[in-house]
């Protein structure tokens, strides 16, 4: 019989019973194991991290029924544990009182399963409540216990935006998790999971064993499905004609494939960047879960994780996201990894909540690592372009059409530029009169726009493309045609742009193997508050 999809389903035991597909992964419990006691994930929202520790929480309850068939069914001595789970979802983090009164009803579940009712208090900060939970429960089961936090940040991550209460929650976070590490000697295994790694929580700056395995290579697939695992385990929703499955996984992996958490290590890898993409790259199991029921491409996992807290935590901040350089930025990995509210990274952030991904992995002089980071895939990237021209650029929503926007495509293809420019007219013309203001103040305004207009385009711009005399303010390619661009500011001559782009060789790089080369420059003139373009094709 065929197996169920396990959309909004993150019980291991439910999955198991029901004949739901489980992806086995329980060859990283065994790796775990092997490894350490103390250990930390970071992974985006609805990525498998909740399923992962549900499979975790039945394993150490010796549920061995449950994992027959599975990888660690006959390689592990099964022994049973006492677990305290908790999902810091299920608190109420708006403000600090709210938050304690959850907390400790969290914690008071957990006495209740174990009969231990008579060592909770509600009275007590649930720092003390986890303590006497801890302990008692150790010596209650005459063995040590096992804890798993899931989403430990979501606390801090849903005030983000509110200063007061997040310092105020963070301090407080910092008394409860400190209980793990003065009662490390009651604890057999600890996992947690978030989304982001602050500094100054006390579960990461005191809890010195507490091993972060969020960009190692060994843990690089503990969530999400390779490509391996999704023809694998979901064959039975995919074609069985040869053919049209190949054509099938073109488009679902461009789609949702994508999403790398170790990098690609030119200089120790033994197979090649493509090979790397293929056999180390994961999807969303969101995303897939929905098109495989639905036959149908959409923007599945952005429309549960917009962005909107990125936006206004950039407005609040009066910070620029670097839209054009985000895909060759290098990131070292201590930014990566720890954050702090008053010097958080916007570039780290947009990682860790899955809008950008590792790309390649980069060993620096002093032999510490850094990476380059780039968009997954295409979901991510047209709906991070569309949000990001509605709500950030502020243009407004008819103006945003994907429809229009792959027309204009299909004509630069064509070499019919005038369409394009006329298209980038209408989008300027639109754009509301303080958005307007920002132009004459900040003179990248006009390459990130375009940048994220290209990216809804489905294009890959390429920002200050270098050549050898130069760097060229934006290029892209379109079928077989190239198109160079120059920027220039308000009140210069506009066919300065492409003298600029003869005198310089931008476009010679472009001749021979693209079959028409046109070069555009823009400006936007003050007075009329409108985008001027003039542009010449180069004969090949």
């Amino acid at each position: 019989m065929k197996q169920k999809l396990p959309i909004g389903t993150s019980d291991f035991k439910i999955l198991r019973r029901e004949n739901y597909v489980y992806v086995d992964k329980t060859l990283f419990i065994e790796k775990l194991l092997n490894t350490g006691r103390f250990f930390f994930l970071s992974r985006p929202r609805r990525f498998g991290k909740t399923l992962f520790l549900s499979t975790l929480y039945y394993f150490f309850r010796g549920e061995k029924d449950l994992f027959k068939g599975l990888y660690i069914y006959e390689r592990w001595k099964w022994e049973k544990y006492p677990v305290i789970r908790l999902s810091m979802t299920a608190t109420t983090p708006f403000d600090k009182e709210a938050f304690i009164l959850s907390l400790n009803e969290l914690l008071r579940g957990v006495f209740d399963a174990y009969g231990l009712q008579r060592y909770y208090n509600a009275k007590f900060p649930p720092s003390i409540n986890f303590r006497n939970l801890i302990e008692h429960l150790s010596r209650k089961e005459n063995s040590s216990v096992v804890v798993l936090i899931d989403e430990y940040d979501v606390p801090l991550t849903d005030n983000l935006l509110n200063p007061k209460v997040f310092h105020e929650v963070r301090n407080f976070l910092r008394q409860f998790y400190r209980v793990l590490k003065d009662n490390d000697h009651y604890i057999a295994f600890l996992f947690v999971t978030g989304v982001t790694k602050f500094a100054h929580v006390s579960l990461f700056s005191g809890f010195n064993n507490l091993e972060d395995i969020s960009l190692t290579e060994e843990f690089a697939t503990i969530c999400g499905y390779t490509e391996k695992e999704f023809l694998h385990y979901f064959k039975d929703y995919l074609p069985e004609n040869p053919q049209q499955l190949r054509q099938n996984l073109q488009i679902i992996r461009q789609w949702y494939n994508g999403y790398d958490f170790y990098g690609y290590d030119k200089k120790n890898s033994q197979v090649t960047y493509e090979q790397h993409r293929t056999q180390n790259c994961v999807y969303n199991p969101y995303d897939i879960l929905l098109y495989l029921r639905q036959k149908t491409f959409d923007v599945y996992w952005f429309t549960t994780a917009t962005p909107s807290f990125l936006i206004e935590f950039a407005q609040k901040h009066h910070l620029n996201i670097p839209i054009a350089s985000l895909e060759k930025m290098q990131i070292s990995t201590s930014v990566l990894r720890t954050y702090e509210l008053q010097r958080i990274s916007l570039v780290a952030l947009m990682f860790q909540t899955g809008y950008l991904t590792l790309d390649k992995r980069l060993q620096l002089p002093d032999h510490s690592v850094a990476f380059t980071l780039r968009i997954p895939n295409h979901e991510v990237r047209i709906a991070l372009a569309e949000y990001l021209l509605l709500h950030y650029f502020q243009l407004p929503f008819e103006s945003v059409s994907l429809p229009t926007a792959y027309e204009i495509k299909e004509n630069l293809a064509k070499g019919a530029i005038e369409r394009f420019l006329n298209f980038l007219h209408s989008l300027y013309a639109a754009l509301p009169y303080e958005t307007k203001g920002k132009i004459f103040h900040y003179e990248d305004f006009h390459r990130d726009l375009l940048f994220t207009i290209l990216w809804l385009l489905d294009i890959a711009p390429v920002a200050e493309d270098i050549s050898i005399r130069g760097r060229a303010d934006l290029s892209f390619v379109v079928g077989n045609n190239a198109y160079v661009i120059e920027f220039k500011v308000n009140g210069e001559k506009l066919s300065k742009g492409i003298e600029q782009i003869k005198s310089k060789g931008y476009h010679q790089k472009y001749l021979g193997r693209c079959g028409k080369v046109f070069l555009i420059s823009l400006t936007f003139d003050r007075q009329r508050r409108q985008l001027q373009a003039v542009y010449e094709q180069i004969s090949v």
